[in-house]
């Protein structure tokens, strides 16, 4: 399955939640930066660990998703592949301000995140990875 059809596939199985409606309406209209930063930490929350967003803060790539036993989490890339900013527990309000500030917002699933390669990242320097 296509990372896009996985996205969507997981929208739809939480659908019953009003947050993941929205979010998902967005994506079909392909606007998800119109989306409020509350509705986006909830269908992240919502979808359980298994879909993330990435944003652009300048010219860094800021990952965020919601993982059940640490909360919210965020990590900085700048290219090429350099972390520098790795956070987990991060309070909701600071976690949708975070959301409400970044630019071109796209979906994508924890296995096509750099969160499912904590092998690779605990090997860069300066990052402790749980």
């Amino acid at each position: 399955m296509s990372g896009d059809s996985t996205v969507r596939q997981l929208l739809l199985d939480c659908s019953d939640q009003r947050a993941c409606r929205t979010v998902w309406e967005a994506v079909q209209r392909d606007d998800l930066d119109a989306v409020a930063g509350a509705d986006l930490a909830e269908a992240l929350r919502v979808a359980d660990g298994d879909l993330c967003l990435v944003g652009r803060d300048g010219l860094a790539d800021v990952y965020v998703r919601h993982d059940p036993t640490r909360g919210f989490e965020r990590l900085t890339l700048w290219p090429p592949w350099s972390v520098t900013d790795y956070d987990s527990g991060v309070g909701r309000t600071a976690f949708v301000d975070l959301l409400d500030d970044l630019g071109t917002p796209e979906l994508l699933t924890f296995h096509d995140s750099p969160f499912a390669h904590g092998g690779v990242l605990s090997r860069l320097p300066g990052l402790s990875w749980p």
